[in-house]
């Protein structure tokens, strides 16, 4: 275990179809478990960035509770990266004792911007009253930063408190755009019914900015309500719609758990205008019933809806999208044969890693799936 620990600094970089030793000292420490805990916490106070970095994300993937004091400690890290891995471990872990450190940390105006909205993305799991109430005074802080504050609402909509949609719901018409969108995000999040005609609302008025309606759209898609399904299922199909709206609207139809939802959703994957919205909605399907089209769907013209069949499956867990996504893994676009990867190791775990994919993974892929999904599917 010490040497392993070494090498999780390690610089040495990956080559073609195999990943870098730090990848495997992560994979082998991630199969050793509990017994690594304590070296794990150890390397949190080491000096090399990297191994501190790497200590943490492992610490949130073995999940024992000893590693949340430590962590939180993590969070106060002169590098950013390793505040971020912390951040999400602590998210996984989802243990209460995290919500003041990250709250002091979301509050913290000598903090990047980016770890301080980790923070409130993280704190939105937690679902304290007192994490409820740091969330609900940054959103109303008009000298809080603008993108701090709209993860403050996408959280708010996570939390499951009852106060969250009136919260919202008073916020709804905040003087900036950014802000905005997070809320309409965050109220269909909570699943209120009363945040369904609101949502509405905004999509429906084309004088609103498009991204505020891209966050309407998802709203109501993640909101679950049979009638914000119905609505997006005919307004998807308005041709006469701003093209990033309806976008917005064909990936949220993989919000809902509504079968006609997602029989549209599939049919759109056959080579259709709003193809790639499709695909990037893919990985939001949680319904079983979409298990045989996902599984046909790996076998689309389509790199990129191969790609996020293969991150459904992953999500879905089931047994029998094993063999399936063991083909993938030779398939001939990289992107593809890492995230069948990915998905096999969520679905079986050891001997697969999802650690691992970053040996196939096509680093110019993944960024252009990030950008995609921030102008798709607005605020995450």
């Amino acid at each position: 275990m010490p040497a392993l620990i070494g090498l999780l600094g390690d610089k040495t970089p990956s080559e073609p179809g195999e990943a870098a030793p730090a990848i495997r000292a992560m994979e082998a420490l991630e199969l050793i478990g509990k017994p690594a805990l304590p070296l794990l916490i150890g390397a949190l106070r080491d000096g090399d960035n990297e191994r501190r970095r790497r200590a943490a994300a492992l610490l949130g993937e073995i999940g024992d509770l000893r590693a949340v004091v430590p962590l939180t400690a993590a969070l106060s890290d002169t590098d950013n990266q390793v505040r971020v891995a912390a951040i999400r471990a602590l998210r996984s872990l989802a243990d209460p004792r995290a919500v003041q450190p990250l709250t002091l940390l979301v509050r913290d105006e000598t903090k990047d911007e980016f770890s301080r909205r980790r923070a409130a993305w993280a704190l939105g799991v937690l679902s304290t009253s007192e994490a409820f109430e740091t969330l609900a005074a940054i959103l109303k802080d008009e000298q809080e930063v603008a993108f701090v504050r709209c993860d403050a609402a996408i959280s708010l909509g996570t939390t499951r408190d009852r106060r969250a949609t009136e919260t919202l719901i008073d916020m709804r018409r905040a003087p900036d755009m950014t802000v905005r969108r997070g809320v309409f995000w965050g109220l269909g999040g909570t699943r209120d019914h009363r945040a369904v005609p609101l949502l509405i609302e905004a999509l429906r008025n084309r004088e609103e900015d498009s991204r505020i309606r891209q966050g309407a759209a998802i709203g109501l898609g993640k909101s679950m309500n049979p009638e914000a399904t119905r609505y997006l299922l005919n307004a998807v199909d308005d041709r006469s719609e701003d093209a990033r709206v309806r976008q917005s609207m064909m990936a949220a139809l993989a919000f809902t758990c509504d079968s006609a939802a997602t029989a549209r959703l599939f049919k759109e994957l056959k080579g259709g205008e709003l193809q790639f919205a499709a695909a990037l909605g893919l990985s939001n399907i949680s319904d079983l019933r979409a298990l045989g089209p996902l599984l046909d769907e790996l076998k689309n013209d389509s790199p990129t809806v191969r790609r996020f069949a293969a991150v459904a499956l992953g999500n879905l867990k089931d047994r029998r999208a094993v063999e399936p996504l063991k083909a993938c893994l030779k398939d001939d676009n990289r992107s593809v044969a890492a995230q069948a990867l990915h998905a096999l190791a969520r679905i079986e775990g050891p001997p697969w890693s999802a650690l691992d994919a970053g040996a196939f993974q096509a680093t110019g892929t993944m960024f252009e799936d990030e950008e995609a999904k921030d102008r798709i599917l607005g605020p995450r």
